[in-house]
């Protein structure tokens, strides 16, 4: 490893990032202090960071063991779905016959309209009906 990257990624990133891809143990070195001499203190973690690492390890373990699935949880709170959800929108009066395109929809609670899982294969069709702005778009409402 060069100096260069261990300087400028040192202490507790690359255990977090190891742990991120489910890295069962990793390797540091801790030194008492960063003012200490040797060839490893630059590159050596403090007990407080450590402590970072070991906690954050755990945290992270702990999310990968428990992945959300949010399809499945909001299938689950039925009528919370679409008060908690987004769906499109016109971010501005779209015109009969429009393109829809990044630029003219955006996304708002509460889904009343096509859900916002449906963002991107929605752009780029058009719309069969004048709609004004911040109006929620139905999936009757493009082809």
């Amino acid at each position: 490893m060069s100096g260069w990257f261990v300087r400028s990624f040192r202490h507790y990133y690359a255990p977090l990032a190891a742990a991120a891809l489910g890295a069962k143990m990793v390797e540091v070195h801790v030194t008492l202090s960063r003012n200490s001499f040797g060839p490893d203190v630059e590159s050596s973690v403090t007990f407080s960071e450590l402590k970072k690492i070991v906690s954050g390890s755990k945290l992270i373990s702990k999310s990968l063991r428990n992945p959300v699935e949010k399809d499945l949880l909001f299938s689950e709170m039925g009528q919370s779905r679409k008060l908690f959800g987004h769906s499109l929108i016109a971010k501005r009066g779209i015109k009969k016959g429009e393109i829809l395109a990044e630029d003219n929809i955006c996304t708002r609670k509460p889904c009343l309209g096509i859900p916002v899982k449906e963002f991107y294969s929605s752009i780029g069709r058009k719309v069969n009906r004048d709609l004004s702005a911040m109006e929620f778009i139905q999936p009757e409402d493009i082809v």
